[in-house]
């Protein structure tokens, strides 16, 4: 509390300023009171609000992927398997032209490393349909209508130009984690954990493949422990699609996808909240 006349800290029992002297009026007295309390009150609720936020519930994520899922079931469903078919014909068009032969002849080694190295290349491009998929259940979380296009987000005219940063991004991204898995593989794992959020956040923002990888060590910071156990949820979750004939699938990986991103949206809320304890 202030004194009215000199300005001068005073406790906030004072009747009386110890400098000028001033006697104090009790209802400026009672005032200074109130306003105190209502801004102790207030830091109070921010700073329980950044704790709330900095808290990241998992299975709240599974229930938000559930609630998104709900809304459109059919688009979510063709989404996945939209993306399961475009990835297994791609790989079984590779095998069928490029696959070898049970005869060891020179032609069909060369054909069948040249098979190697193209089956690589697709998994590495597989990314771009990944993204889409990642898109489009992204949108969904936020209340967005997803479409079933949006997988194939990256190739209208205006997005061509992220395929290039996905695809470098993918790449320095499997070389971390190999070089980390070959370093006694802890520190591989480590690399997986706080660099798995790329994908998102090319696709959430502008940046470009470095910046993803850098944003996503960034607000994976203290998370690795807690996202491999959301992890090890998602293979649980999908294991039980997997028994009920594979057909739960058509549930557990759209579910598992949308619990994905509601898993990202709430670590980089609290990556960026100010202040964060």
């Amino acid at each position: 509390m202030k004194c009215p006349k000199c300005g001068a800290e005073m406790p906030q029992v004072a009747s009386f300023c110890g400098v000028c002297g001033g006697k104090l009026d009790p209802a400026y007295v009672a005032n200074q009171l109130h306003q105190t309390e209502q801004e102790a009150a207030a830091v109070a609720a921010n700073d329980h609000k950044r704790r709330e936020v900095g808290v990241i519930k998992v299975m709240d994520c599974f229930r938000q992927a559930w609630e998104s899922f709900k809304t459109s079931p059919g688009v979510v469903m063709a989404l996945f398997v939209g993306w399961a078919f475009i990835l297994a014909f791609g790989s079984a068009l590779i095998r069928a032209i490029f696959g070898s032969s049970p005869v060891e002849e020179g032609f069909n080694i060369n054909f069948f490393h040249v098979g190697h190295f193209m089956e690589g290349l697709w998994q590495l491009f597989q990314n771009v349909f990944t993204a889409g998929f990642l898109y489009g259940a992204l949108k969904l979380h936020r209340g967005e209508q997803a479409v079933f296009t949006d997988l194939f987000i990256l190739f209208k005219k205006e997005n061509l130009g992220r395929i290039g940063h996905l695809l470098l991004a993918a790449l320095l991204w499997t070389l971390a984690i190999v070089l980390g898995l070959i370093l006694l593989v802890i520190p591989g794992i480590i690399l997986f954990l706080g660099l798995s959020q790329w994908l998102v956040i090319l696709m959430d923002s502008d940046k470009n493949s470095v910046e993803s990888l850098r944003e996503s060590w960034r607000i994976m910071r203290g998370r690795k422990t807690q996202f491999l156990g959301f992890l090890l949820l998602v293979l649980l979750l999908n294991l039980l699609g997997l028994c009920a004939l594979g057909f739960g699938l058509l549930l557990t990986v759209p579910v598992s996808v949308l619990a994905m991103v509601a898993y990202y949206d709430a670590v980089k809320r609290a990556a960026d909240e100010p202040n964060l304890p």
